[in-house]
């Protein structure tokens, strides 16, 4: 992973912004809510449905993955994104070796999004770090593998 812009600081200090006053001062941040309450309730919220599990030790954040996904593709933990994702024609000239390559995904399938294992950390932040967040999952616990289908195409033409 690349190394953090340290020229960002001063823009947005995420500890200020989704953390309480005490939590921020804790991870080296103001600890004066300076850009008011509303995204630290709204995280505070989020982080319960994170920390919550149920009977067998899913995260409970599965039940609005599900719901996310059923919403997208009408099926509950699955997301379907039919046609072209991507698609790149390129012309490759290398020691002589002239070649037309055309790459793509396409008909992306993300199944069983709905089977996060607990603990689930997202946009956590850091100590001492004011534009770095932590986000941390298990994916693909329980019954059911994480699985993800799509095309690939790569074709190729060379002179000759």
């Amino acid at each position: 992973c690349p190394e953090p812009d340290s020229s960002l600081n001063g823009i947005l200090d995420f500890r200020d912004l989704l953390l309480s006053e005490e939590r921020a001062m804790e991870l080296l941040g103001q600890g004066n809510s300076p850009y008011g309450n509303l995204f630290s309730l709204l995280y505070s919220f989020l982080e319960d449905i994170m920390s919550e599990t149920d009977e067998i030790g899913l995260s409970k954040m599965n039940i609005l993955m599900a719901s996310l996904a059923k919403r997208q593709s009408n099926e509950e933990g699955d997301l379907y994104y039919p046609g072209d994702i991507f698609k790149q024609d390129l012309d490759i000239a290398l020691n002589g070796l002239n070649a037309a390559i055309e790459l793509g995904v396409s008909d992306l399938r993300v199944s069983n999004i709905d089977s996060l294992g607990a603990p689930v950390k997202m946009l956590q932040p850091m100590v001492g770090e004011s534009s770095v967040l932590n986000n941390t999952a298990s994916i693909g616990v329980g019954p059911e593998p994480f699985r993800t289908e799509f095309r690939l195409l790569i074709k190729g033409k060379g002179d000759q």
